[in-house]
């Protein structure tokens, strides 16, 4: 069996990474590509993937189909993503040829646009069953919850594969729980995601800065308060702009404030005390690594989509009273009320299981 992975954005890098790090693939013959920041996620798992825009000249759709046809694959199997082209087309494409495709998700949000050619600002609200234009043979989601997600955009349930998610395995696997000893000085970590690049303010009623400044300003209170030290790093998502964030966040006597994009998040986590995020996927990361961890979304104006929310288990802070409190309770008082989810049903055996679905359609 010869495999084409693929992947673009860093979620779903992060996804393809760990499946080729984790899976027993000695014995197939398989190529690792990808495109922008897919590459250096890659390094991050020790990995060498091919640029594919070094592969395939212009990456027209007559040129992906040559290469296509030319590598003789037997599978595509790729992540998704929400404004680039290339995995729909390796998907139309390799369905075309006879070459079974393959993709699979890294979150619980944005199903419609994973397989539309329509992107995500301003049209992810508008999508119908009939703008499903681009939709691999197989997609392997996380869960049943995501599964019943996909079946109500319209894809059949046939299609669509329960595997667990492969990248919380591979962290499992491969990083222990490392708690930082408390001290005089307090550091905490946001991690920021380009929201206000993919949607309007009023889809949910704040964006990265807005809850970024909810959060400055409550540490900012509580520093002072209490003449306590802490350290805010900002930590960018790659698509995201470094003097946005300069000028619009300022250190202080008490409160210190940097800006980093280049250090990868497993290494950043383990210098806080405290994760602060939105819905990204750094705030899993995070929690298996056994940081406390926060998802704040001020203003959030409908259900979260952050999946302990979806769950049940009511981990969203919501306003900045709530948020206020909170904060002081951990940066303070040492108190801090930890979740408990079990993940053993998106971390055991998730890269088995997706081999067996592999080894079973060819």
């Amino acid at each position: 069996m010869k495999i084409l992975f693929y992947s673009r954005d860093p979620g779903g890098a992060n996804i393809i990474a760990s499946i080729v790090s984790l899976g027993d693939f000695e014995e197939y013959d398989y190529d690792l590509l990808g495109k922008d920041m897919a590459l250096e996620k890659y390094n991050e798992f020790n990995l060498i993937g091919q640029d594919i825009e070094t592969c395939i000249e212009n990456l027209s759709y007559e040129n992906i189909r040559r290469f296509l046809i030319e590598s003789n694959y037997d599978v595509v199997f790729t992540s998704t993503s929400a404004n680039d082209m290339i995995d729909k087309y390796l998907w139309d494409i390799g369905k075309d040829i006879g070459i079974k495709t393959c993709c699979i998700l890294d979150q619980w949000m944005n199903y419609s646009v994973r397989f539309t050619e329509k992107g995500i600002r301003n049209n992810y609200k508008n999508i119908n069953n009939q703008d499903l234009k681009y939709v691999p043979d197989y997609i392997f989601c996380m869960d049943d919850y995501s599964k019943e997600k996909l079946i109500d955009i319209g894809i059949k349930s046939a299609r669509v594969k329960i595997v667990g998610h492969p990248y919380f395995e591979y962290l499992k696997h491969n990083f222990s729980n490392s708690f930082l000893q408390e001290g005089d000085d307090f550091k905490v970590l946001f991690a920021s995601e380009p929201i206000s690049q993919n949607y309007e303010f009023d889809d949910f009623g704040y964006n990265e800065l807005t809850v970024l400044k909810d959060v400055v300003e409550e540490l900012r209170s509580i520093a002072n308060k209490n003449k306590k030290n802490i350290y805010l790093t900002i930590k960018l998502h790659p698509r995201e702009i470094l003097k946005v964030y300069h000028n619009e966040i300022k250190s202080d006597k008490y409160l210190k404030v940097n800006v980093e994009k280049e250090i990868p998040s497993k290494e950043l986590i383990k210098t806080c005390n405290l994760v602060i995020g939105m819905t990204s996927m750094f705030l899993f990361e995070s929690y298996m690594l056994g940081t406390k961890t926060l998802s704040v979304q001020t203003g959030l104006n409908k259900e979260s989509t952050f999946l302990f929310d979806i769950m049940g288990l009511d981990f969203t802070i919501r306003d900045k009273v709530k948020l206020n409190k909170i904060l002081e309770n951990i940066i303070i008082h040492n108190l801090y009320d930890d979740v408990v989810y079990d993940m053993d049903n998106l971390t055991i055996d998730s890269v088995k299981r997706i081999t067996k679905v592999l080894e079973g359609i060819i």
